[in-house]
């Protein structure tokens, strides 16, 4: 995911200067300051994905743009670095090009966006273009007949397929990464997907089966057991060598190697017997303006309601008792996502050291 970030050399002075500025703060005073935010836009979803529980919330709320640019204020004066927006569909809320444009205007160096692609025509491919954003994530899980079924959408992945082509030819400085969630149950579906960045010359990222928090306990996705998955085991780490040794995937390999560990031997997971710092560098926000330093953590419940002051929230005391509970949290054992392991493994110095140098 580095390369991705740094394929643009100007972000590098920025990130490097920002990434030494934390780390000086967390050496003097131990005090969060968020290098990059993660932002559950809204909760409304044009999909119906089988393995995922966001879209079967009771209520669907979309976060105000007034305080969504209140929050890019709050992280641009914090020195944030990455902010990353999601959902949902984020293409589903009308402004999303406008908060977009802000934040690039912001002091925030770089932005993404998660989307499953589908009403990316080349209007909005344009739109994008024009708000400067640095990333588009579209999802594709796998071939044709597979991506749809688990999208719960006929032509979902054709629709993925035309925005993409439809970004390269009205926003072709935008980095495109395919993101592909990695089924244990079907390891070899990802090399699809694999074909495809290859072709379509962009980038690949993989982010394995979790199991997503139950909002609703009715009709919820739950993760195969262990015991289900033995019989796939020599296509998972063959999967992963491939996924492994191909420069279209951005994952490091500490991430790729452990996805083995994640699905059949949890006490040899990274960081399993590490205090977690993930909530000093990092913010997760939801589509009702709830501030988390981890969501999973939390089991996506409770977090500080966003009073328009985001330093006022990351300085106070309740925030930083919050972040000593999570310390010893192992919920990372129970959920193997990109956004909490990838940054932790090259973040703090010591990590990056210790897995990427």
């Amino acid at each position: 995911m580095k390369s991705v970030i740094f394929k643009s050399r100007k972000n590098i002075p920025s990130l490097l200067w920002r990434a030494l500025s934390w780390q000086l703060n967390f050496l003097w005073g131990k005090t969060p300051r968020p290098l990059a935010c993660g932002l559950y836009l809204t909760s409304k979803c044009n999909f119906r994905c089988d393995f995922c529980n966001i879209w079967r919330k009771a209520n669907n709320v979309t976060l105000p743009f007034a305080k969504a640019r209140k929050i890019v204020d709050g992280l641009s004066d914090s020195g944030c670095f990455y902010f990353s927006i999601t959902g949902g569909e984020p293409l589903l809320v009308d402004y999303i090009f406008d908060l977009l444009s802000y934040a690039k205007k912001s002091k925030i160096r770089y932005v993404h966006m998660v989307t499953n692609g589908y009403l990316l025509n080349q209007d909005k491919a344009g739109r994008l273009k024009n708000s400067g954003i640095d990333e588009l994530s579209i999802s594709i899980d796998g071939c044709k007949q597979n991506h749809d079924k688990r999208r719960g959408v006929s032509g979902a992945y054709s629709r993925a397929i035309e925005a993409i082509e439809n970004l390269k030819k009205k926003a072709p400085q935008v980095n495109i990464v395919l993101n592909a969630v990695f089924f244990p149950q079907d390891p070899l579906e990802s090399l699809h997907v694999l074909e495809l960045a290859r072709k379509l010359g962009v980038a690949m990222k993989v982010q394995p089966l979790n199991q997503h928090p139950l909002f609703n306990q009715d009709n919820s996705f739950r993760l195969p057991s262990e015991n289900n998955l033995k019989q796939r085991e020599q296509d998972i780490k063959r999967a992963i060598k491939i996924l492994r040794d191909d420069s279209h995937v951005v994952n490091s390999n500490t991430f790729l190697d452990n996805i083995y560990n994640f699905y059949f031997q949890k006490d040899k997971l990274i960081f399993s017997n590490s205090d977690c710092l993930f909530g000093y560098h990092h913010i997760e926000i939801l589509e009702d303006g709830r501030i988390f330093p981890c969501l999973e953590g939390l089991n996506w419940q409770g977090g500080i309601e966003f009073d328009g002051n985001l330093k006022t929230i990351t300085s106070s005391q309740g925030y930083a008792q919050i972040l000593k509970n999570l310390k010893k949290c192992k919920g990372c054992r129970n959920s193997y996502y990109i956004c909490y392991y990838e940054p932790r493994i090259s973040f703090p110095l010591k990590n990056f050291i210790r897995f990427n140098v």
